[in-house]
């Protein structure tokens, strides 16, 4: 078997070609300067020796000028492994001292395997030359070596003023930020000592961090509270992970108190080791009384829908109470007017026949002034009989079935209008008529409106010289459809305008324009009962504008 010996003071390079070269099936040995590898390679004689170069004690160009001038060492194959003496003149040096190979770190494993197995199977292919550098003088290899060595200082110590100089531009940089970061920072070693603070956390303690640094806990706070902040030090040392709690704490620079959620990171060295543990505490005060707040409106929120769900239901409950009160109330006023209207019919023809009786019996006895207050009876009797028929009608609507069919508004309009044609015929009226919607509706009950509120347009345009009515679709109606009916007719007060749909409602004298009060009345319980509604506009003697608006549930026509 093989032996190598391994030169290098880093343990971690020893170990790591240690393992390598006894993973292949070689003995190694290991040595942290030149003075120890001299002494093994003189007790064990190994088949290869591989060394660094800057090593206490003795380098490797010490060791390989010792070998290669030792009779019983010479022939040993020599590699520098070095990362340090990388330029060309390094390894002249290093190869005129009769070193066999020269070769810069770091290197692909490969390849270094491969060079050492070709140095194993081939030997010392430069011994001759070996025994010619031995005879050369002292004074001369110390010259090249310390020369070599003086560059190499030179170089080494100008590269650690740089990386000295980088190193506190960036330890000046780092300070300015912590300096500068809002949180809290502080670090602490093993024993809890301060090492640094930033400005927040000097506000903390109330001093300054000069002051602060070298002290503990129990120096600034009281000790329930210092062995509390320990605890939670020793707590994330021993995890070796970062830990998090909140701590209510009070500000000695003005007394005021904050929420701190603390982060505490444990330190380590470079080996690995915890030497410490490093603290950033963050104010998250504001952000718990916000969470608490919205917890608070949450809760209230969802008390007010609790509490609006139980007035809903308290109210649909109430409103279904009282519509059913209403719908009971409604079928017995029907009842009523229907009854009152259909017991009325009868005393009514007999006043009427009375009145008749009594103006023959008197005959040629009845004088002008009789005449004329009979007559005036017998027309009571019939506006009266009218007004009770129209209350029978009214109540009728209220009862009837709906038949609901796919309606084209425009026919049954056009309908109606024909069958006004005796009325209007000889007046010269200007209609102007419109495409009308499609609807879903009850046929004769949606005839019937039309008729109510042509006939209002005829008989209130009866005294203009060119009665104008218009019918046209309505338009712009968010989930609804419809139509009006516009005249130039007498118009009406809009004070009074909530009053045109009553039963009995008139707003002009019945000398000007005849009627019974109910036409606009079954209009607007028609339309109601097929889920719409009704309205008017106007103004006197500027004619009036009739409404009708339906769900938009039309159909093509």
């Amino acid at each position: 078997m093989k032996t190598i010996l391994v030169v290098d003071d880093l343990q971690e390079n020893r170990y790591l070609l240690e393992m390598t070269f006894r993973g292949l099936g070689y003995r190694t040995l290991t040595a942290e300067n030149g003075a120890v590898a001299l002494d093994l390679a003189r007790s064990e004689r190994p088949d290869l020796v591989i060394s660094d170069v800057l090593m206490p004690v003795m380098d490797g160009f010490e060791l390989c000028r010792r070998m290669k001038t030792d009779p019983q060492l010479r022939a040993i194959p020599f590699l520098v492994y070095t990362a340090t003496y990388t330029e060309p003149e390094d390894e002249r040096f290093a190869l005129g001292l009769g070193a066999d190979r020269f070769i810069t770190k770091p290197q692909d494993p490969a390849y270094l395997v491969a060079v050492v197995r070709q140095m194993l199977n081939e030997g010392s292919p430069r011994l001759t030359r070996q025994i010619q550098v031995s005879f050369e003088t002292e004074l001369t290899f110390l010259r090249q070596h310390n020369e070599t060595l003086y560059q190499k200082l030179q170089k080494k110590m100008r590269d650690l003023r740089e990386n000295q100089q980088r190193i506190l531009e960036e330890r000046a940089s780092l300070r300015t930020l912590i300096r500068t970061i809002p949180d809290l920072v502080w670090l602490k070693d093993l024993d809890g000592v301060y090492q640094f603070c930033n400005p927040r956390f000097e506000a903390f303690f109330g001093q300054s961090e000069d002051a602060i640094c070298g002290k503990t806990d129990e120096d600034f706070v009281a000790r329930d509270q210092a062995d509390w902040f320990r605890d939670h030090d020793r707590a994330a040392m021993a995890a070796g992970r970062p830990s998090v709690n909140e701590e209510w704490v009070t500000f000695a620079a003005d007394g005021h108190r904050e929420l701190l959620e603390t982060i505490k990171t444990p330190m380590r060295d470079s080996a690995g080791r915890i030497v410490g543990v490093l603290g950033i505490a963050r104010d998250v005060t504001q952000s718990r009384l916000d969470q608490e707040r919205l917890q608070r409106l949450t809760e209230d929120q969802k008390a007010s829908e609790e509490k609006i769900l139980r007035l809903n239901a308290d109210l649909e409950h109430r409103v279904a109470e009282r519509t059913r009160e209403l719908e009971a109330a409604n079928r017995e006023l029907e009842a009523f007017a229907h009854s009152v209207s259909h017991d009325l019919r009868a005393p009514i023809r007999h006043l009427d026949g009375f009145l008749e009786l009594l103006g023959e019996h008197l005959g040629e006895h009845l004088d002008a002034q009789g005449g004329h207050l009979l007559d005036m009876a017998k027309q009571a009797a019939v506006r009266m009989g009218q007004q009770v028929d129209a209350l029978l009608s009214f109540s009728r609507l209220g009862r009837a079935e709906l038949h609901v069919l796919d309606l084209d508004l425009g026919q049954v309009l056009a309908s109606v209008i024909e069958a006004f044609r005796p009325e209007w015929a000889d007046r010269r009226v200007r209609w102007q008529v419109g495409p009308l919607p499609a609807i879903q509706g009850d046929p004769t009950l949606l005839h019937l409106v039309f008729q109510n509120l042509l006939a209002n347009a005829l008989k209130f345009t009866r005294g203009r010289a060119e009665p104008l009515i218009q019918i046209q679709a309505l338009e712009g109606l968010a989930g609804e459809t419809g139509f009006l009916i516009r005249d130039n007719g007498a118009g009406f007060d809009p004070a009074y305008g909530h009053r045109l749909f009553g039963v009995f409602q008139r707003l002009h004298r019945e000398a000007e324009f005849e009627g019974t009060g109910i036409g606009l009345a079954n209009v607007q319980r028609i339309v109601s009962r097929h889920g719409g509604r009704v309205w008017a506009e106007g103004q006197p003697n500027q004619g009036a504008t009739f409404f009708v608006a339906f769900p938009d549930r039309s159909v093509a026509p």
